[in-house]
């Protein structure tokens, strides 16, 4: 099961302040979550999709910013950014890195596990953006 978070706030929010730093943040679930623990009586976890727990093929953070829309002269209007990785997103410097510089009102981000018939690739880890709209599915 794929993890989402989404926040709307009135003031910039860091991203740090909820992907990485609460108790139960997105990626601490994404390796450590609790609700799903326990797998169906005879079921062995011989795969990562079949492991409740574990969101290791990929993930990804969108946000809206006010100086890339200032800057692209569509002014009033924030364009999404997107960062994703096939990492798994407690093992990416590069997430913490961004998380402790960016701020958005508005954010979109995911923690992925693959399921048995589905790729680990870059196409499926989102959120996706399309113009001004952010964007991400969750599910087949």
């Amino acid at each position: 099961m794929c993890r989402l978070c989404a926040v709307l706030s009135d003031e910039a929010v860091l991203l740090a302040d909820f992907l990485l730093r609460p108790r139960m943040s997105l990626v601490r679930q994404s390796y450590a979550a609790q609700e799903r623990r326990a797998l169906p009586h005879g079921v062995l976890p011989s795969m990562a999709y079949q492991q409740p727990f574990l969101n290791a093929d990929g993930f990804g953070v969108g946000w809206y910013s006010p100086q890339k829309s200032a800057a692209s002269g569509d002014a009033g209007q924030a364009l999404p950014c997107v960062f994703t990785s096939l990492k798994p997103a407690w093992n990416d410097p590069n997430l913490r890195n961004i998380s402790e510089e960016v701020r958005s009102p508005l954010v979109l981000a995911h923690v992925r596990a693959a399921g048995p018939t589905l790729p680990v690739s870059d196409a499926a880890c989102h959120p996706f953006k399309a113009g001004r709209l952010l964007f991400a599915p969750n599910g087949m």
